[in-house]
């Protein structure tokens, strides 16, 4: 049982009291803030704060100065200007790769179309140098086994005839 009203025994506390003295004698790691740190961070925010005040304060000024809007205006007109000759140059250049394009598809399809027939008179070509061999092939085999059933029947031959000279010499004999 786990109550805490429970009678426990010397062993089951000096296990307990090793236990807590094992977690306070670890060294746990902490942070401390002190007075300088929190100053230093204030301040570096207030100077933060400044400087983007006076970045504001520039650029309303610059944004109500007639003459930087003066040059701005030019700026944008020379870009747009530039904008509009690189569009031109870009239409000139789609052109001209369309162009190319579409003489790659001629050539293209004029080297796959000759390809074709190349393989296709190579095809015809083996299928007759095939058909050639095989009859070749054929042949051949057909001679072989002609004169393998000739050599078998001269062998028929050969092996039957001492038996038959054996008969014949028996007949002889008891004839006689």
């Amino acid at each position: 049982m786990n109550s805490p009203y429970e009678r426990k025994s010397a062993a089951d506390m000096r296990a307990a009291q090793k236990q807590t003295l094992a977690q306070a004698e670890t060294v746990q790691k902490t942070v401390a803030v002190m007075e300088p740190n929190w100053q230093a961070l204030i301040a570096s925010l207030k100077i933060v704060t400044e400087t983007e005040a006076q970045i504001l304060e520039r650029l309303n000024l610059l944004a109500t100065d007639t003459d930087v809007q003066a040059t701005l205006q030019n700026l944008y007109y020379a870009l747009e200007i530039r904008f509009v000759d690189l569009d031109v140059l870009l239409h000139e250049y789609d052109k001209q790769i369309s162009g190319t394009a579409e003489e790659a598809e001629k050539t293209i399809t004029a080297a796959t179309q000759d390809a074709q027939k190349k393989i296709a008179s190579m095809t015809n070509s083996t299928e007759a140098r095939f058909g050639q061999l095989s009859e070749k092939f054929s042949k051949a085999i057909s001679e072989e086994q002609q004169s393998l059933r000739t050599w078998m029947r001269k062998c028929l031959m050969i092996s039957a005839l001492p038996g038959l000279l054996l008969i014949i010499l028996e007949l002889i004999l008891h004839l006689c």
